[in-house]
């Protein structure tokens, strides 16, 4: 392939090409127009070898077509007026044949100028004709034939033009209607468009054969529509002029005095139908009114059509030599500070054989944004796109690639700004293997993709070979990858690495399939041989989890376990001593989630295994007839379809379709069989799911699905990222994805929120019963399941009043002496950790009867500013007086044996006093006069 190129940057808007603009004629895509004798408008023409025959009010005149000089001014016809109604250059080269009418159609001439002497020669009369074309020898003309047309007895007919001066032509075809071009092709058969303004417009066709026996007929038959092939619907009211090309194909226009006037060739189909397709439309400021047009070679290869408008120049329009466009370069959005982007020119211009493509760039942008050059060092040219270090911007970037004087231009824009990271949707790609490491997409809340949004922050750096997994947890983006990269930790806010793991077991066989996070210092790495200890603080990978050989797959933390799925059984691990605390077996199994009602369902292919994460009690959920869950574990594992509403107790996946990718997604309602009876929803027809495939947003309830097109090979490029209800299944958008061998592994949602307690103090009774609070009524997390979050006691300040234990997600709290005390929760949502406090008061009931421990003893009682506790046993004890509401009022220490302990700042009123030593706590109610 012989390729020339070269490179022009400049900040000024760019135009290519040697083959101008039409001034008023619109080409349709893959086609160019120019005007030609600009300074004139001519009435009809027609083209014979490289001569362009043309006739305006001045004369008629020949052009030469490749210089574009006026060879010939052959003047105007002698001795008569009329209106030309055609020009037709006579195929054997020594004629042109013009013809003209008048007001009456008295005395419509056809006159023949001799090319080499210029001699205008009257030879027929023919009243109200239209238009000429020669065959064989022989002259057609279409037009009326007669000198009154009263639309019924004087019909448009084509002809056989008679120059023995008799004037007696012989009707050929009727056609009817108003007057039309007609052509005529290789084999002599004859077209011609049927027009009547208040009717059916349609090109018709007869055969050469059928004509021939016609014209060698000694009667006076002809023919009708009836012997004719209606070819097309015609649309407008005013089809013109038709004409044949070398290759045979109908070039027609039609006119509806506007812009919709059109040329269009016929696509081959027959029947009532628009069986064409437009090359142009008008575009001019003057009347619409399209008239002659005449075609030279092959329109679909290097064939020219010449088309005329009314009081414009002469258009030549001919296909497109500029390389194709193969697909446009979508808008490009990108964080500022951006490696340099490269964009293969050749996956988007379509190069022929030995075409020779020359590319220029320009960029209508500030300098200080970008820099851009093509380098063609390589075996395909290269747009490389540089960026100014901190900017931020939006520039737009043509890169034009010329052929043969013809120019195609791409238009995108590239927008570099601060991205956020925390209002979209992240898509891990496998990406293409043998080709490029796995990669993350993100789709921003305007419906921008970022792509490769991890390789963007972090020039130079990769993921792992094949990334299948991905998850957020604690701020930080896991990235799992079978091989390569196996584990690549980014910060969640902006992409930046953190940390990067190439192997887990030391060179052994340990490919990468998930993670989760156990706890804010501790998570899990399941691979391809066991399960591994990943120390968050330190970024290193640790110990295999014992007993955990083999692949593992999808796991998912609940309660105090880690739930991690086998192909053949289910390991629970304790959380905090990492050993597998029970086995799951029995069938196989695929994927494993915690649902909104807090309980974790593990798939099993026909069935559910319910298990209670508290107390590891299993439940078995057989699925209607037909109903089956996908697995992970297959040819190659990859992450299941199989996730969890946050927002309604609700299970969806992706029914199994082997080799091929699924098409229906299924929503299982929790405990009610009749919301599997049908496909939740059905993707359009030609697009399958990839990957994972789906997983639903857990605030928005919205179910996000990766589709691919069906098939295989280049099908893979094309790949849509759908969205719907999560409620009812209408599809609520579609993002289309740059074509790309992407292979989606899986969606994820940012983790932006973090958890919040809704706590109040509590208020007992001294006696009360303990009180149980739900855990999902005093913690929430917006983007994440509130089952999920793991609550735990940080401290209590005073266990003597009050104790707080958690239990099966129930806040337990229990009164034990009356006072007041501060107890502080600790909530962990997916790795996001806050803490807050709320006090417990337990007020003394009226009705406390005097108690005494061993000998100590309280008075006088009642008591003034003074009261004495003594007792053998007070070395280290303490002492509370407390009023009837349950506050302290007044504490200290107390000394052995004798105490006096000064009481003149409390208020008159009834107090318990509280005596606490090692032998046991003595209340005395006592009042202060």
């Amino acid at each position: 392939m012989k390729q020339i190129y070269f490179f022009l940057l400049t900040f000024l808007s760019l135009s290519i090409g040697t083959f101008a603009q039409s001034s008023w004629f619109n080409t349709a895509a893959n086609y160019v127009g120019k005007d030609i004798v600009v300074d004139k408008a001519f009435a009809c023409h027609d083209i014979l070898g490289n001569n362009l025959y043309a006739i305006d009010s001045d004369g008629l005149y020949c052009y030469d077509l490749t210089t574009m000089e006026q060879t010939h001014n052959f003047g105007k016809v002698p001795e008569y007026s009329g209106w030309v109604s055609f020009v037709t250059a006579d195929t054997d080269g020594t004629k042109v044949w013009l013809g003209y009418t008048t007001g009456g159609l008295t005395d419509d001439r056809i006159y023949s100028v001799d090319i080499g002497t210029g001699t205008w020669t009257h030879e027929a009369t023919f009243p109200g004709n239209f238009d000429m074309e020669c065959y064989n020898g022989n002259y057609y003309v279409s037009g009326l034939n007669t000198e009154g047309w009263d639309g019924v007895n004087d019909v448009n007919c084509i002809s056989l033009l008679d120059l023995s001066g008799n004037n007696d032509h012989k009707k050929l075809i009727e056609v009817g209607g108003n007057s039309t071009g007609l052509a005529i092709d290789s084999e002599g058969s004859v077209f011609n468009a049927v027009y009547s303004p208040t009717g059916e417009t349609s090109m018709y066709k007869w055969e050469g054969a059928d004509i021939k026996a016609i014209i060698d007929a000694a009667d006076n038959s002809y023919l009708t529509l009836t012997d004719g092939t209606e070819l097309t619907l015609i649309a407008g009211n005013g089809p013109y002029d038709c004409d044949v090309d070398a290759a045979g194909h109908l070039i027609f226009n039609s006119n509806d005095f506007t812009s919709g006037s059109y040329v269009a060739v016929w696509d081959g189909n027959i029947g009532q139908a628009q069986n064409y397709n437009k090359i142009g439309t008008y575009g001019g400021s003057s009347f619409a009114w399209f008239g002659m047009l005449k075609a030279t070679g092959d329109i679909t290869a290097d064939g020219k059509v010449y088309a005329c408008n009314l009081g414009d120049p002469l258009a030549e329009v001919r296909l497109s030599k500029a390389p194709a466009i193969a697909r446009p370069v979508n808008d490009i959005l990108l964080p500022k500070n951006a490696p340099q982007t490269i964009i293969n020119l050749s996956d988007y211009f379509t190069v022929k054989e030995g075409e020779i493509i020359s590319y220029a760039v320009a960029s209508e942008a500030n300098e200080i944004l970008l820099a851009t050059t093509i380098d063609d060092s390589g075996e395909n040219p290269q747009l490389n796109i540089d960026y100014v270090s901190g900017k931020t911007g939006i520039a737009q970037v043509t890169v034009t690639a010329s052929s043969s004087g013809d120019a195609s231009e791409l238009t995108f824009i590239i927008e570099l700004r601060d991205i956020d990271y925390s209002n979209g949707v992240f898509i891990v790609n496998e990406d293409w293997f043998g080709h490029s490491e796995g990669t993350v997409s993100y789709l921003a809340s305007d419906d921008q993709f970022v792509y490769r949004a991890y390789r963007q922050q972090n020039e130079g750096k990769t993921l792992g070979t094949t990334t299948q997994f991905g998850c957020i947890y604690g701020n930080q983006f896991y990235f799992i990858s079978k091989q390569g990269n196996r584990l690549v930790a980014a910060d969640a806010a902006n992409m930046q690495e953190q940390t990067t793991v190439a192997e887990f077991n030391q060179g052994n066989s340990a490919d990468g399939r998930a993670f989760v996070g156990v706890s804010p210092e501790k998570g899990y790495i399941s691979t391809s041989n066991g399960i591994y200890l990943f120390d968050i603080a330190q970024s290193k990978v640790g110990a295999i989890v014992e007993g955990t050989g083999g692949e593992v797959g999808i796991m998912v933390r609940a309660g105090a376990y880690v739930f991690a799925v086998k192909k053949s059984e289910v390991y629970i691990i304790d959380a905090a001593t990492d050993r597998i605390e029970k086995t799951i077996t029995g069938t196989t199994y695929g994927a494993v989630v915690q649902a909104f009602d807090g309980q974790v369902y593990i798939a099993a292919g026909t069935q559910l295994i319910k298990v209670n994460p508290y107390t590891l009690q299993e439940e078995v959920i057989t699925m209607p007839e037909g109903i089956e869950i996908p697995s992970s574990f297959g040819f190659a594992w990859s992450a299941n379809s199989f996730c969890a509403s946050a927002t309604e107790n609700a299970l969806y996946w992706a029914k199994p379709a082997g080799w091929s990718g699924s098409t229906e997604i299924y929503k299982y309602i929790i405990g009610d069989d009749n919301s599997l009876s049908m496909p939740f929803v059905t993707l359009e027809e030609g697009m399958e799911l990839y990957g994972a495939g789906i997983r639903v947003h857990p605030s928005s309830n919205l179910l996000y699905a990766t589709g691919m097109k069906s098939g295989w090979g280049h099908n893979s490029q094309y790949n849509t990222l759908y969205v719907f209800n999560g409620t009812d299944g209408a599809e609520v958008s579609r993002h289309p994805l740059d074509p790309y061998y992407w292979f989606t592994a899986m969606p994820v949602f940012p983790d932006a929120f973090l958890p919040e307690f809704n706590l109040a103090d509590l208020t007992f009774t001294q006696g009360d019963n303990s009180q149980s609070i739900a855990l999902t009524s005093i913690v929430s997390d917006v983007d994440n399941n509130d089952a999920s979050i793991l609550v735990s006691v940080v401290s209590n300040s005073d266990a003597s009043v009050a104790t707080a234990t958690i239990e099966k997600g129930q806040l337990l709290v229990s009164p034990v002496g009356y006072g007041s005390a501060s107890i502080t929760l600790r909530a962990n949502s997916n790795g996001n950790v806050v803490e807050e406090s709320f006090d417990v008061t337990v007020s003394v009931s009226t009705d406390v009867e005097d108690t005494k421990a061993n000998d100590i003893s309280i008075y006088p009682v009642p008591f003034d500013n003074y009261i004495h506790i003594n007792g053998s046993a007070l070395g280290d004890a303490s002492y509370s007086i407390v009023n009837l509401s349950g506050r302290v009022v007044q504490n200290g220490m107390l000394n052995a044996h004798v105490n006096r302990v000064n009481t003149s700042d409390l208020a008159n009123g009834s107090y318990i006093i509280r005596v606490k030593s090692a032998v046991g706590v003595v209340t005395q109610k006592a009042v202060k006069q």
